[in-house]
């Protein structure tokens, strides 16, 4: 027996289409919101492009849709159209699982627009033409989805209302850089070349040799950087948010009428609950890394040559996954860095865990320490992903000059914090150590200034404090924050800049040395980073190289918090100065 068949109606299908595309957009236009801020141009750029988009999905599930039943097949097409359906939730939630991420612009926009005027030409082609025949329910969806698609781009009609920034006030482009070491870039010395677009920045920026991280963690590392208060005062924990009572940088700025805008990583440490996104304007994560999210960034870009904005950028190429590998990038750049060692490293162990897991285990007390030939191929794995960071970067950096944003613009580059490749056999970035908390911050005026370095300690939780007043009083030069005095040229004087890692030890550090509470040994450890076995804070206990410990650095303490534990040994200042030896272990308990 034949099954029956029915005439293919190509209108039909894209006037359902069209419907389909114009209620999603409608709803999520609706969503965001970005037009009832003031938003315009994204939220008709994103409108478009979500149009475009949708209509293809919807396009071609209705035609195969319309095929299956017109040869008899309608199960089928139930359960494709199930299937897309499912697909469309998900894709709403997660937005990793989205089919084109927010934020095309230019030719496909206009694509957008373009087949949004021909569907809806065919939708009301459809509506009045008795041939194609459409049934009253669809009459009615295709009715109602050209409404709200006609009130979600109803506000393409510019309404540009004037805020309060004054054309005196600079931009404010910050980015942070996840998990990249200050010894990466090639301006601080690495001899790899794997940051030719940060150093080219750096040439017209002032770059600080000792600049350190309040801790060694995304979610606080983050909010001290946007708050510019230590860890014990911002609230955050892994288990709540930042004080409703502590005011973000992104709200003080908007108070000033600036429109402040964050694209991040879609990493869990941003989620909404603990604050982060109180005050911006826009709040959007991208997956994937800086490539993706470079190419989803001009929408938001767009028409801000006439405004006052605050831009926070993070980028998360450099920080590890739980994927096969904890690290990735390009595969040129991975041809470049990854060392031929011949070694059977693939990422995971016999257990199964892989990537930031895999490592992880190699962390835990009496795990088998990985091979060093492994440890190579993992830090150059690191390497990689930094170079390839670099280079989309570079991109950025032109996309902004061509666009004039960083002529009167403030930008600034960090880092949240390090990653440790077994200088002290650890991986990742838990402890204090100075390969987890020694960042990198360029800080580069409206238009440029010459190469400068200082040796100064400072803190990314100084960032905001001077954003804060150069905003306010439109004169960077007369900032009174530490930050600000060194960008001028005054001197400063020595302080101790602390990095907190909780129960895993704590570290106060100046410009040349670093006082530590190491966790797991539960011992005060205090180094001179510029002399003995190895730069930095590899050192032997007991060395034989006297050092004098600058008082600033023996006067300040840990504070006494829920992250830190009981275990706080005493701390003999008079010794040390007795003693002073180069990374001799000083005061334990019962001592």
């Amino acid at each position: 027996m034949t099954r029956p068949t029915r005439p293919l109606d190509l209108t039909r299908v894209v006037c359902l289409a069209t419907a389909l595309a114009a209620a999603h957009v409608a709803v999520a236009t609706f969503a965001e919101g970005l037009a009832a801020r003031g938003h315009v141009s994204l939220a008709v750029s994103l409108a478009s492009t979500r149009f475009t988009s949708a209509f293809a999905v919807a396009f071609l599930t209705l035609l195969v849709a319309r095929i299956l039943v017109a040869t008899g097949r309608a199960r089928a097409a139930a359960i494709l159209g199930a299937a897309v359906v499912a697909y469309a939730i998900l894709a709403l939630r997660w937005p990793s699982l989205r089919s084109a991420a927010p934020g095309w612009s230019g030719a496909r926009a206009l694509g957008g627009q373009a087949l949004a005027i021909v569907g809806a030409g065919a939708t009301a082609w459809a509506l009045v033409h008795p041939r194609t025949r459409l049934v009253r329910r669809e009459r009615l969806v295709v009715l109602a989805a050209a409404l709200s698609w006609a009130a979600a781009v109803g506000v393409r009609v510019e309404n540009r209302v004037s805020r309060r920034a004054t054309p005196t006030q600079p931009n404010v482009i910050l980015i942070s850089l996840d998990g990249v070491r200050a010894d990466r870039l090639g301006s601080a010395g690495s001899p790899g070349g794997l940051t030719p677009n940060l150093d080219a920045f750096a040439l017209r920026a002032l770059r600080f040799e000792n600049a350190f991280t309040p801790a060694p963690s995304t979610l606080l590392a983050h909010a001290s950087l946007l708050t510019g208060l230590s860890v014990a005062e911002h609230g955050a924990s892994e288990g709540t948010a930042i004080d409703v009572d502590v005011p973000l940088l992104s709200e003080r700025l908007r108070e000033r009428g600036y429109d402040t805008i964050a694209q991040v990583g879609d990493t869990p440490w941003f989620d909404s609950k603990y604050g982060f996104t109180r005050g911006f304007d826009v709040w959007r994560a991208v997956s994937g890394g800086a490539g993706p999210s470079i190419e989803v960034l001009d929408p938001l870009l767009d028409g801000l040559e006439d405004r006052r904005f605050f831009l926070f950028l993070h980028f998360d190429d450099a920080a590890p996954d739980t994927r096969r590998y904890a690290f990735d990038a390009d595969p040129e750049d991975l041809r470049v860095c990854v060392p031929v060692t011949g070694t059977d490293y693939l990422g995971c162990d016999p257990g199964g865990r892989c990537g930031a897991r895999y490592l992880l285990a190699r962390n835990e007390p009496g795990a088998p320490a990985p091979l060093p030939v492994d440890v190579r191929q993992i830090a150059g794995r690191y390497d990689a992903g930094v170079r390839s960071l670099d280079r989309r970067l570079g991109r950025l950096f032109r996309d902004l000059e061509a666009r004039g944003l960083l002529e009167d613009s403030i930008v600034i580059v960090t880092a949240d914090h390090g990653q440790a490749f077994r200088e002290h056999d650890q991986f990742l970035h838990f402890d204090p150590w100075i390969e987890s908390t020694h960042v990198p911050l360029i800080v580069r005026p409206p238009g440029g200034i010459g190469e400068r370095s200082s040796a100064v300690a400072i803190s990314t939780a100084d960032v905001a404090p001077w954003i804060d007043e150069v905003t306010a009083s439109a004169r960077a030069g007369e900032s009174a924050t530490r930050l600000g005095q060194v960008l001028a040229g005054r001197a400063v004087p020595e302080v101790a800049v602390v990095s907190d890692a909780g129960r895993r030890g704590w570290a106060a550090r100046t410009s040349r040395h670093s006082r530590l509470l190491i966790g797991e040994s539960v011992s005060w450890l205090v180094v001179d980073r510029r002399s003995g076995e190895g730069a930095g804070e590899r050192v032997t206990p007991g060395g034989a190289t006297p050092i004098e410990v600058p008082d600033v650095l023996l006067s300040i303490s840990p504070p006494v918090t829920p992250r830190r534990g009981p275990a706080v040994p005493p701390f003999d200042a008079d010794r040390i100065r007795r003693l002073e030896w180069l990374g001799e272990p000083l005061g334990s308990p019962g001592q």
